[in-house]
C-alpha cells in the first residue's frame, strides 16, 4: 500500500477548508476507481478548532484517515545529527531552523508523499519523504501591506516559503495568473509547475427553511474574513455611498471566518484577542460612529453548510470585493442555486468567470465610488442576468476534474 498525506499546515476554514478536502477526495476517488491500493491520510491543525463529528463526515466516507497534526520548528543543527542517522538525501542545511510535522506517532514518516496545501509552513520544510505543494496565490505581491509594517520579519518567511517550493517535486496550482507567479516570484522552472482544472463542490440546493436563523428580508451576501486583501475599508466606504447617498435599498449580510466580529450588536470579552484584530478594530469602529451603515448590516460569522446555503439562496446576489487572491469559488456555489456574483474585477476572478461561464459583473475593487455604482446597478439587474445550468457547473466539479489530477500525483509516487 502507499500512502499520501494531504497536509493542511494552518487552521484554514471555508473555501480554504473546503479546497483541501475535494484534494483530499479527488485522490480516494480515483484510487478506488482504478483499483489502486493507496491510502489518503488528512492532516489538520489542532488549532483550527474544527468539529470532528461534523467537518470531517465527507473525507470519511471516503476512507480517509484523520490525523491531528502539530508544526515543530528545531534548530538545524539537530536535524543535522538526523541526517547523520538516515538515509536522506540532504548535504547542506542553510536555513537556522526548520519544521517538521508531527502527529503524535509515525509523524508521517510512513506516507510515501506529501502533499502540502499552501506553502504556509512556519519554518522550512525538513524533507524527509518527498513532497508536493499546491500554492494558490502570492497576495503579498499584490497587496504587499497584507503584511503591515513588519517587512523585515516578512522578508524572512517569503525566503522560508520559496524555500519550500522551490524544493518540491512537483507544484501545482489553480490558476494562469499563479503559475507565472510561481515561475518569475518565487523562481520555480516551468516544467516543475502543474496547472489543475478548477473544480468546485456544489451545495445541495434542498435545503428547506432554518427558522432559527432570523434574517432580514432583500439582502446580499458579503462574503469575507478578518484578512487585510479582503479590502474591508474600501468596502464599507461602498456600503456608505450607496446606501446614503445613492439610494441603495438592500440590506448586506456578512458570512464567513470570524465575521461575527463585524456585528457591533454581539458583545464579546474585551480581552478577546480577536477584537485586537487590525481589520476586525476598524469594521466595528466604523459600524460604531455610522449608525445608519450598522443598522443595515447583519454578521453571522461562519454558517455549517446548510444554513450557509438556506441564506445564500435568498439573497438578491453574491458580493465579492476582493483586491487580489486565487479567486473564491463562491461564485460558483452562488450560481448553482440561481444567484449571481458582483466581484472585484483581478486576475483569478476573470478565470473563474470564463471557466465556469458565470457571467459576473465586476468593479474596481480599490475604487469605492466605482464598488457603490455597480452595486446599484446590480440590485436592479440582478434578476436579469443569465447563468449556467447545473448540469453544466456539475460536468467541472471536482470529482468530473479528478482524474487528470490523480495521474499526476501518482506519478510521483515511484
Amino acid at each position: 500500500m502507499k500512502k499520501i498525506a494531504v497536509m493542511l499546515p494552518i487552521g484554514y476554514r471555508g473555501g480554504s477548508l473546503r479546497a483541501a478536502k475535494n484534494i483530499s477526495k479527488s485522490i480516494a476517488f480515483q484510487a478506488r476507481k482504478h483499483g489502486d491500493d493507496i491510502q489518503v491520510i488528512f492532516s489538520y491543525v489542532k488549532d483550527g478548532k474544527y468539529n470532528l463529528e461534523t467537518e470531517f463526515n465527507d473525507l470519511r466516507e471516503y476512507g480517509i484517515i484523520l490525523r491531528e497534526t502539530t508544526w515543530q520548528v528545531y534548530p538545524k543543527e539537530v536535524l543535522q545529527a538526523v541526517i547523520n542517522l538516515i538515509d536522506i538525501s540532504i548535504t547542506h542545511l542553510e536555513f537556522p531552523n526548520y519544521c517538521l510535522p508531527s502527529d503524535g506517532a509515525n509523524d508521517f514518516y510512513d506516507c510515501d508523499l506529501w502533499l502540502i496545501i499552501s506553502d504556509r509552513l512556519p519554518a522550512p520544510l525538513f524533507p524527509l519523504r518527498r513532497y508536493a505543494c499546491i500554492i494558490y496565490d502570492y497576495i503579498q505581491r499584490f497587496v504587499p501591506e497584507i503584511f503591515g509594517d513588519s517587512n523585515e520579519i516578512w522578508d524572512i518567511q517569503v525566503s522560508n516559503w520559496f524555500s519550500l517550493v522551490r524544493n518540491a517535486a512537483q507544484i501545482f496550482v489553480t490558476t494562469p495568473s499563479t503559475h507565472a507567479d510561481v515561475i518569475s516570484y518565487a523562481g520555480v522552472q516551468a516544467s516543475r509547475i502543474h496547472l489543475l482544472e478548477l473544480d468546485f463542490e456544489p451545495i445541495n440546493p434542498d435545503i428547506i427553511e432554518t427558522p432559527a436563523l432570523h434574517i432580514p428580508e432583500n439582502y446580499f451576501i458579503w462574503t469575507t474574513n478578518a484578512s487585510f486583501h479582503k479590502n474591508h475599508i474600501n468596502a464599507l466606504d461602498a456600503l456608505e455611498i450607496y446606501l446614503q447617498e445613492l439610494g441603495g435599498t438592500l440590506n448586506i449580510i456578512i458570512t464567513g471566518d470570524s465575521s461575527e466580529y463585524f456585528d457591533i450588536e454581539n458583545k464579546f470579552d474585551s480581552r478577546d484577542p480577536m477584537l485586537l484584530v487590525p481589520q476586525i478594530d476598524y469594521v466595528r469602529k466604523k459600524l460604531s460612529k455610522n449608525s445608519n451603515l450598522g443598522k443595515r448590516i447583519r454578521a453571522l460569522g461562519n454558517l455549517s453548510d446548510k444554513m450557509y446555503a438556506y441564506v445564500l439562496k435568498k439573497a438578491k446576489f453574491l458580493w465579492h470585493p476582493v483586491i487580489y487572491d486565487n479567486g473564491t469559488f463562491s461564485a460558483v456555489e452562488a450560481a448553482y442555486l440561481g444567484i449571481p456574483t458582483l466581484s472585484g474585477r483581478y486576475p483569478a476572478m476573470e478565470y473563474i468567470d470564463q471557466r465556469f461561464e458565470l457571467n459576473l459583473r465586476f468593479f474596481n475593487p480599490r475604487n469605492p465610488k466605482d464598488m457603490a455604482e455597480t452595486l446599484l446597478k446590480m440590485e436592479k439587474d440582478a434578476t436579469t442576468i443569465p447563468l449556467p445550468s447545473r448540469e453544466i457547473l456539475l460536468e467541472r466539479d471536482w470529482k468530473s476534474n479528478s482524474s487528470a489530477f490523480y495521474q499526476a500525483i501518482i506519478e510521483l509516487l515511484w
